[in-house]
């Protein structure tokens, strides 16, 4: 088989994406795939949301990056998505494809931001508040498209109100 691709799934941006060609089925009709990820220790491991077995078995699958995070994969953000394939017909599987070199690389949330602080245009009357935008790999690689202000209204944290696009005396 030639080797995958994977992508980060444009239909939702936190999946992982995997395609393949159909390979020559030999005169005898393909059956199911086995569908491998590399993982962090070297090793590929398969994973449910890709199981490559339907009716007729399908060329592409998407797998949730939070799947790729955890055990056994244990992929960090920006790790290359690497995939192998590999066809089955009543006669058994095939050879395994070679691994991708290119393809969609891990995402995730974005880091803890820094407290923000009173911005210098504060008055008895308003307040403007100055935060730092994430930026680099502390957006997790993805880009960020909202910021959510919340503040306590002095219950020393224990109940939290959003003033993103709120207006009024706080």
């Amino acid at each position: 088989m030639a080797k995958p691709v994977t992508q980060v799934d444009p239909s939702n941006g936190q999946n992982i994406k995997l395609t393949w060609v159909a390979p020559y089925a030999n005169s005898d009709a393909i059956s199911e795939y086995a569908l491998k990820f590399l993982a962090k220790d070297g090793n590929y491991y398969t994973t449910p949301a890709c199981s490559g077995v339907g009716t007729p078995p399908p060329t592409t699958c998407s797998v949730p990056m939070t799947t790729l995070r955890i055990s056994p994969f244990f992929l960090d953000l920006n790790t290359l998505v690497k995939a192998v394939t590999q066809a089955k017909n009543t006669n058994g599987f095939g050879d395994l494809s070679e691994a991708n070199t290119t393809g969609g690389s891990i995402q995730t949330e974005p880091a803890k931001m820094i407290a923000p602080t009173r911005g210098i245009l504060t008055s008895t009357s308003k307040i403007y508040v100055d935060w730092l935008a994430l930026v680099g790999d502390s957006t997790g690689s993805s880009a960020i498209d909202s910021y959510h202000l919340q503040w306590d209204k002095g219950s020393d944290e224990a109940t939290w109100y959003s003033l993103v696009g709120q207006t009024g005396t706080y």
